[in-house]
């Protein structure tokens, strides 16, 4: 089950709302580059869950992995 699949069972399901973002020059610690930075996250009782996150060299590499 992709990442995709989850966000959309997550939200017609529960109706607990998903979050992003994007941000820029982040260091990758596995490549040692700064790069940018996507995460999807969702809070529930005050508390942010990581649903997932990706490093990749431009924004629209980003948004097709989300």
């Amino acid at each position: 089950m992709n990442l995709r699949t989850l966000i959309h069972r997550d939200i017609f399901k529960k109706s607990i709302p998903i979050y992003y973002g994007i941000g820029y020059k982040h260091l990758d610690i596995q490549s040692m580059q700064y790069k940018m930075f996507a995460a999807v996250w969702k809070h529930i009782n005050g508390y942010r869950y990581i649903i997932g996150y990706w490093f990749g060299e431009n924004k629209e590499s980003l948004m097709a992995e989300i």
